[in-house]
């Protein structure tokens, strides 16, 4: 699955808006508890985002 950055990812590193990410695993929360977060790689790092930070390009 591939994501797209909508939104600034107030984490750091901080994926890039605009850019394309592979998703490596997805951590189910529900919409009760403000949607599923997507974990990325980002500089070697595992960054998790949000629904509203990203949009889905590729499932």
């Amino acid at each position: 699955m591939k994501i797209k950055i909508i939104r600034h990812v107030p984490t750091n590193p901080s994926p890039a808006v605009g850019q394309e990410y592979e998703v490596i695993r997805v951590h189910e929360r529900g919409k009760r508890f403000g949607g599923d977060v997507y974990f990325v790689e980002c500089e070697g790092q595992e960054v998790g985002v949000l629904t509203h930070e990203m949009r889905i390009v590729e499932g």
